[in-house]
């Protein structure tokens, strides 16, 4: 099961970091690009897919789709989310579980396909970010000392994540990409950015 972190598309509380360059407006905008991608994606990949909303949802919401499950996200930081959303799937039944977010451009059905794959024969799945962190975590049981106590939004997240598992623990690693918080990580994805790029410089 894939489970799908997202936020209400509301401006000013979505990508906060990208606003400060671009305003509020627009990162909201570039905010449902990424969830217009991310849905596209699942849709192709058709896999049981069970989204978690920060807060409960406008009725209808951009995410329903026949057969996906919706949740509200529980816990006092991200950490406590992702281990309250992890164990809640394993306890529907899912014998493989994956995490990600709803805000990386270049994610492609095959990296799912390969997540859920490498766990036939792996215990966890990383999909490595270029900013130290990861972009997908799987999982074939569940795994509380990778989601408390540790540095999220910081360059060392991954490391030291792999360093809170049983040694000899079976690990494989995606192809690195990276989702989108600032200025710069938008200016990597010349075919988004060139949306959204301020007015001023076109002139």
């Amino acid at each position: 099961m894939l489970l799908v972190f997202c936020k209400n598309p509301i401006r000013g509380e979505v990508k906060t970091r990208l606003a400060a360059d671009l305003g509020e407006t627009a990162a909201l905008a570039v905010y449902e690009a990424l969830g217009r991608h991310t849905r596209h994606v699942l849709r192709i990949w058709e896999g049981a897919v069970a989204v978690f909303h920060a807060t409960a949802p406008a009725t209808p919401n951009a995410w329903t789709h026949p057969g996906w499950l919706h949740q509200i996200q529980q816990g006092a930081d991200l950490g406590a989310r992702m281990e309250q959303a992890s164990s809640w799937a394993f306890a529907q039944g899912a014998t493989k579980v994956c995490l990600i977010g709803s805000d990386l451009w270049t994610l492609q059905p095959s990296d799912l396909e390969q997540a859920f794959a490498a766990l036939d024969s792996r215990s966890v799945v990383w999909g490595p970010a270029s900013d130290g962190g990861y972009y997908l975590l799987g999982l074939t049981q569940p795994q509380p000392e990778l989601f408390y106590n540790l540095p999220w939004s910081q360059p060392e997240l991954l490391q030291q994540s792999q360093a809170r598992l049983p040694k000899g623990t079976r690990q494989h690693l995606l192809r690195e990409q990276n989702d989108i918080d600032t200025l710069a990580d938008l200016q990597a994805h010349p075919d988004l950015y060139n949306h959204f790029r301020p007015s001023e410089d076109n002139s």
